[in-house]
């Protein structure tokens, strides 16, 4: 409410100012005998309370009018507006009745903008690039997520150039300050890990000091680049892999077409040896294209139920021959309760795959006169051997296929490699053992693909022990 005394003096000047060009007029009345004095002065001082009383409710109308219009001010975030206060004189009731309306369409906008600001950092939020606004010094003035995980930190208020320290990129950010428009550039950042960036920075509209400037979007290149690269190690890995049978194919027949071409010992040997490197070649080119069908279908999971003693007995007499000429046996061990069901969630063929690779490499790299064990259990039944490392835990709901064999080990240093394509321990018993070096690779990804896991345990001079953990059947009913 206004102050009284204060509303007082206003109305009684207002009022006076307002009577006063009466009051002039009935004194020049009573001056010249026109009017009596005592009526002048009896019109005089009605007009004042008139006056006075007319001034009293406008100035209170538009004292109370002038609060309304304060409490409408916006400030950091107008609410609703107060309810529109009752006047007595129209003008003022107009006014505060239209500043109701603007402070109403004030709210109203400030809340639309403060829904786009949300979905907008929102989105920001969840880009996958990292991006960040800065003002004409380089500094940062805000981040999303993914910039302050690509930095490490939240980068606000740091000269963005010198948290990255790349000349290209800064000159990149000085010229799009300076000219506008959008440069781009890629460097490396240097720490843990290296990271591939490539970088565009796009100067905004014009903006004064402490304004954002400059829009710097940062997109991570390390796993295109690594992807490039494997591609790259992957087809030298091919033309290495088939050049040296390759050139011994055509030495041996350049050798039968000349000097060998009528000495039958020599020709017979060495269709033997060029038998062997056309064979070695078929492998090489089965299971490179065997590795590119798996990956095409890896991320389709199957769904068909697959029994796993039938498949690792037929695979047993299926490789029996291999074996004997290494004197190795097979034994395998249902190490599960009689109805305990042995059923995954698979596709047939590919756990074929699976097993016989593991069993293919147990027999090669297996001791003469010694026994390959499969072990078969049930999801989270403890009847096989446990892990070597105590924090390897057993994934639940899981059919669990053991292949243990008896050879001289895998150094541990190996051990995270062994998946890798064409990689080795040994290249040279590798490749005399016929060996690809993609065995386990396609094991890999066809247990990718079965949402599966393979883990890999050995002991030097003791063997090694390659455990398959596959979706159960079961569990998946469940």
């Amino acid at each position: 409410m206004p102050d009284p005394n204060s509303l007082v003096r206003h109305s009684f000047v207002t009022g006076a100012i307002v009577a006063a060009p009466a009051a002039a007029v009935l004194a020049i009345l009573a001056l010249s005998g026109s009017l009596p004095w005592h009526w002048a002065a009896v019109a005089a001082v009605l007009i004042f309370a008139g006056c006075y009383a007319v001034a009293r409710l406008g100035l209170a109308d538009l004292e109370t009018a002038r609060r309304f219009i304060v409490a409408l001010r916006p400030g950091e975030k107008p609410e609703s507006p107060p309810p529109l206060p009752a006047a007595n004189w129209a003008p003022a009731g107009r006014l505060a009745s239209a500043a109701g309306e603007t402070a109403r369409a004030i709210a109203t906008a400030h809340q639309r903008l403060e829904r786009r600001s949300a979905a907008a950092e929102a989105v920001l939020g969840d880009l996958p690039d990292a991006v960040l606004r800065i003002d004409r010094n380089r500094t940062v003035l805000d981040a999303n997520p993914a910039a302050e995980a690509l930095i490490g930190h939240a980068p606000i208020g740091q000269d963005l150039t010198g948290l990255l320290r790349d000349p290209g990129f800064t000159a990149s950010v000085e010229r799009a300050l300076a000219a506008g428009g959008i440069e781009e550039t890629s460097f490396t950042l240097h720490g843990e890990n290296e990271t591939s960036v490539r970088a565009s920075v796009r100067r905004l509209a014009d903006a004064g000091p402490g304004e954002p400037a400059a829009l710097v979007v940062l997109h991570d290149e390390t796993a295109r680049r690594r992807l490039d690269q494997m591609r790259a190690d992957f087809v030298a890995n091919v033309s290495h892999e088939l050049k040296t049978p390759l050139a011994s194919l055509i030495g041996f027949i350049e050798t039968l077409r000349g000097p060998a071409a009528e000495d039958g010992e020599a020709r017979q040997r060495f269709l033997e040896i060029m038998q062997e490197q056309a064979a070695r070649m078929r492998r090489l080119v089965d299971d490179i294209m065997s590795l590119s069908r798996i990956e095409l279908e890896e991320h389709q999971a199957p769904t068909g139920r697959v029994a796993l003693l039938p498949i690792l007995q037929n695979l047993m007499e299926a490789l029996q021959v291999q074996a004997l000429t290494r004197h190795i046996t097979f034994r395998l061990e249902r190490r599960t309760a009689d109805d305990d069901t042995l059923e995954a969630i698979g596709e047939r063929d590919q756990l074929i795959q699976v097993f016989q690779n593991l069993l293919d490499n147990a027999i090669k790299y297996g001791r003469e006169g010694t026994a390959v064990v499969i072990a078969v259990a049930r999801a989270g039944a403890e009847r096989l051997p446990p892990p070597r490392d105590p924090r390897e835990k057993r994934p639940a709901g899981t059919v669990e296929v053991a292949v243990i064999d008896q050879g001289e080990g895998i150094p541990p240093e190996h051990l995270s490699r062994l998946t890798e394509r064409f990689y080795r321990v040994d290249r040279g018993r590798s490749r005399q053992l016929g060996g690809t070096g993609l065995g386990l690779a396609i094991v890999k990804h066809i247990l990718n693909r079965h949402n599966a896991r393979l883990t890999i345990e050995s002991k030097l001079g003791q063997g090694s022990r390659f455990v398959v953990y596959l979706p159960a059947a079961a569990a998946a009913e469940r």
